[in-house]
């Protein structure tokens, strides 16, 4: 209850919208794809849910930066994102209109970009299976499988040292 959610988006759009629809602990801002509008060490955790394969290459090393800078210190930087070595997600993706744009981005990349960084980090692969039907129970599994890199979708933990 005491926490306090920022939310940033390139699109003024979505900005407006979240603003109409979301409690009174968020506060929205339109980003302007380069500089993050808030000082160094501000943030506990900088979360991002399947943002990453919207944001050219030749952006991408700075956003993660620019999320780095804004980090405080042992502050948590979650990457949500596709799975491109997953084929069902890969269908998926290539079939959505709001993907057009994406180009999906493989966890060697994001590693790659990482390592210029005093970060540790850890990588866990999930939805292998769908969640209803039969497979709702067998879900358990995932837990087991996480380090397999075929799941639908995989989150990066990383954290500022």
């Amino acid at each position: 209850p005491q926490s306090k959610y920022i939310g940033i988006d390139v699109s003024e759009e979505s900005v407006n919208v979240a603003k109409e629809h979301h409690e009174k602990n968020g506060e929205f801002y339109v980003y302007d794809g380069k500089t993050i509008n808030f000082d160094e060490n501000t943030f506990d955790t900088v979360f991002m849910a399947c943002v990453m394969h919207h944001i050219p290459l030749d952006y991408r090393e700075n956003t993660i930066s620019e999320c780095l800078r804004v980090l405080k210190e042992d502050g948590k930087l979650i990457i949500f994102e596709h799975n491109p070595l997953n084929p069902v997600t890969m269908k998926v993706v290539n079939t959505c209109p709001f993907d057009d744009d994406a180009i999906l981005v493989r966890v060697r990349d994001l590693k790659k970009i990482l390592k210029k960084h005093n970060v540790k980090m850890k990588v866990r692969y999930t939805i292998f299976l769908p969640r209803k039907g039969i497979f709702k129970h067998l879900l358990f599994l995932e837990k087991i499988l996480f380090p397999i890199p075929l799941g639908g979708q995989y989150y990066v933990v990383i954290e500022k040292c």
